[in-house]
């Protein structure tokens, strides 16, 4: 189910009008592999006990209620009774019955200048990361993410730091090779440099003004990629 920019702002605002306006938010992102766009949070006011005995009296009649409005929503168990959605009739049914409404605790949305750029995604990023204006660097268009044991033989305890550097030096060195496009954050950067023996722990990345090495770099070191982001400046809107 398609959820327009004007569907967002609405239910943003009649959330809102039953909410304290701080529990009716919005992030840069969407939820299950860019599947839903809403995100209903349903609990008490209290404790951990007490939002945990809630939870144990009332999540198994709210979810056969959510999941007879809406088949395709997905229900998680965490702080608190978390509602995945792109449905309103769901989130109607939460605003217009009392017996539900009491139960609500906050909504989130996805951010509407991000689905906006989801949508008019080129063939090369995967995902958006809206930067805010003082750190926007217009010279960066994207960021390519390396997944966080890349190297790592094993995954972790008892890995192999021989084997984590030499993934890293590599990397290290094609991203040298094209310094005119391509960029490590400082202490990436500083770590391959060095005569280093222990293991990097910081978020392996490389930030390209262009995607002209990208798929060359994909090629080349595909196993460690977790994502490529598109860099977009964050505007002021919901």
């Amino acid at each position: 189910m398609t959820v327009t920019e004007q569907t967002l702002i609405e239910y943003q605002d009649k959330f809102k009008s039953i909410l304290p306006a701080w529990r009716v938010s919005t992030e840069a992102k969407t939820w299950y592999k860019q599947k839903y766009r809403f995100r209903l949070e349903l609990g008490c006011n209290g404790t951990w006990q007490q939002v945990h005995s809630w939870m144990w009296s009332h999540s198994k009649t709210i979810v056969d209620k959510v999941r007879d409005i809406d088949p395709h929503a997905r229900v998680r168990r965490e702080g608190y009774l978390r509602i995945f959605t792109n449905n309103p009739a769901l989130l109607d049914a939460f605003l217009d019955d009392p017996e539900m409404r009491v139960h609500v605790y906050g909504l989130t949305t996805s951010n509407t200048q991000y689905i906006d750029e989801l949508n008019n995604l080129d063939n090369i990023a995967v995902d958006v990361k809206l930067i805010p204006e003082k750190k926007y660097d217009p010279e960066i268009q994207y960021q390519v993410d390396f997944n966080t044991y890349w190297g790592w033989v094993g995954g972790g305890q008892g890995s192999s730091k021989q084997s984590q550097r030499q993934h890293l030096l590599e990397l290290h060195k094609f991203v040298t090779d094209n310094n005119d496009d391509l960029f490590m954050p400082y202490h990436l950067n500083n770590w391959c440099e060095s005569f280093n023996t222990s293991y990097y722990y910081g978020a392996v990345r490389v930030f390209c003004k262009s995607s002209d090495n990208i798929p060359l770099m994909y090629m080349m070191f595909q196993n460690g990629i977790h994502k490529i982001y598109k860099h977009v400046k964050k505007e002021n809107k919901k």
